[in-house]
């Protein structure tokens, strides 16, 4: 991916670094392309992006000199293979073989790189809603008044996405009950005023479509906003 963007002038798009019989073995990979593209271009990462997707968002910051946006990388720099064990039950062990470089030699890992992470040029902080989760209720399970849950805390802030107004600490009060009714009448669901099935289905496919909403999404919006200027 890295040979789409970047130029074969300069610095490798990134080094891997393997052991082979107790020798070190230093291998630069570089791009076969030779003009250097005359557009903008932006990569996003977050606290997820690890391993090869922070390589390239290394190599795109170290060797094509472009903007990366979003928040801290994960800090995963070895790279692993898998080994099967042959077993019945399709088992495979994941071994380290070596580690990932990026154009200027520094290893990205948390414990003891010379990164702990890819630092994003323009750091952004993701819309929090996008951290909430789906609810998920077992056989017969409800939430309601003047309890305490982290799923509630979730209800929570998915009905304050949804422009309700109400507190977001997983505490169960008379207003998220009564902010509760109203999102049900609205929705057509039975005004129980309590997180049942049909609440938590219709509270997780909001969710699900508020996130499709691009303009949601705080470090998009960054980055498109960036190359429009």
């Amino acid at each position: 991916m890295l040979n789409m963007f970047l130029s074969s002038d300069g610095l490798p798009m990134f080094q891997i670094e393997e052991w082979v019989n107790g020798e070190r073995s230093l291998t630069p990979y570089y791009a076969s392309n030779t003009n250097t593209k005359s557009y903008p271009i932006i990569t996003l990462i977050n606290g997820n992006s690890a391993s090869a997707s922070e390589v390239f968002a290394a190599g795109m910051i170290e060797a094509g000199g472009f903007d990366v946006v979003g928040t801290p990388s994960f800090g995963k720099g070895t790279m692993q293979v898998p080994k099967s064990l042959r077993s019945t039950d399709g088992d495979e062990l994941q071994a380290s073989s070596g580690r990932w470089l990026t154009p200027e030699g520094n290893w990205i890992n948390k414990m003891g790189g010379d990164f702990e992470s890819v630092i994003p040029t323009v750091v952004v902080e993701q819309n929090p809603v996008f951290s909430a989760f789906s609810i998920f209720l077992s056989e017969g399970e409800t939430f309601r008044f003047d309890q305490v849950s982290p799923q509630i805390q979730n209800a929570q802030v998915i009905l304050a996405a949804l422009g309700y107004e109400l507190r977001q600490d997983g505490y169960f009060d008379q207003n998220t009950q009564d902010q509760l009714r109203i999102y049900q009448a609205n929705n057509s669901i039975p005004v129980t005023g309590e997180i049942d099935a049909a609440t938590a289905s219709k509270l997780s496919e909001a969710l699900f479509n508020y996130r499709r909403n691009l303009e949601n999404d705080t470090q998009l919006q960054t980055a498109i906003g960036m190359l429009l200027e």
